[in-house]
């Protein structure tokens, strides 16, 4: 009995630690990217061709800068493309702007979602939730029914279509790089 009971122990411990070797070997074979940078991906459908830019910042400015600005065109296939925003290695975004259109009024985009991606964090916000997380100037008409985004000049000098980021957008680049990051304290 006390010879089973022996047999079986060592039986046990050998198929655990013969499971722990194959998940040691699965984790070194995986490929993990750690240390991505920031990147923002959109996915749109554009009417015509035209400009989609991304600024961002951080608590040391004030303001969004033409330096803090990556533009992507977008070529109006007739199909859904995805434009990605990768910003500079090691910065962490207190805020994002989306500027929509850089030349056409006569433009209509659908954003179909934004994923935002940072390490091994991922946040998708879909199309039916954009207004949760982001706000149209006053030169964005936004069509709830469609979904769709269409442009007005509405007599401004500066044509400068856009959304910007409120709280709720605000709590997820806290989960993303830390409150303080956001905040501005190191």
């Amino acid at each position: 009995m006390k010879k089973t009971i022996l047999f079986l122990s060592l039986m046990g411990l050998l198929s655990l630690t013969s499971c722990k070797k194959e998940q040691d070997k699965k984790s070194e074979g995986e490929v993990v990217k750690k240390d991505i940078p920031f990147t923002v991906e959109i996915n749109v459908d554009s009417k015509k061709k035209d400009a989609f830019c991304l600024l961002y910042r951080d608590n040391s400015l004030g303001y969004f800068t033409e330096d803090n600005t990556i533009y992507l065109d977008m070529w109006a296939k007739g199909e859904s493309e995805t434009l990605v925003f990768e910003l500079p290695k090691n910065f962490l975004p207190s805020d994002l702007r989306f500027d929509l259109t850089c030349d056409d009024v006569g433009n209509e985009i659908k954003i179909n979602y934004i994923t935002l991606m940072y390490k091994d964090k991922k946040f998708t916000i879909e199309n039916k939730d954009l207004e949760n997380y982001l706000q149209p100037n006053e030169q964005v008409v936004f069509n709830k029914e469609t979904r769709i985004y269409s442009f007005d000049k509405k007599g401004a000098q500066v044509y400068d279509p856009s959304l910007t980021t409120n709280t709720n957008f605000s709590s997820i680049l806290v989960d993303f790089v830390g409150y303080n990051a956001v905040v501005g304290k190191k």
